[in-house]
């Protein structure tokens, strides 16, 4: 069963792939971008219903990310995640 639509958006590829994996085991429809130009490519030919993003990333960083997606789509979730202790 289908529960909705997400965009997971990081440049670690292991990071990207498993949460894409596990989302998509749960029943998720999983788009995946490795940056925020890439995002913003998916978000343009897709409807997601919810983007988890990155904080930091090279070039655009989540936070940025954050308000460009909220302009397209401002019902959009956005969830920031990072892997970094002291963010």
């Amino acid at each position: 069963m289908e529960k909705g639509k997400l965009l997971i958006v990081d440049d670690e590829m292991s990071v990207r792939d498993s949460l894409a994996k596990w989302f998509g085991e749960e029943g998720y429809e999983v788009g995946t971008a490795e940056n925020a130009s890439e995002a913003l490519t998916r978000v343009a030919e897709t409807s997601y219903d919810v983007a988890l993003v990155d904080i930091k990333m090279r070039g655009t960083d989540g936070i940025e990310l954050q308000r460009r997606l909220h302009e397209i789509h401002p019902d959009m979730l956005v969830i920031i995640m990072t892997g970094y202790a002291s963010v």
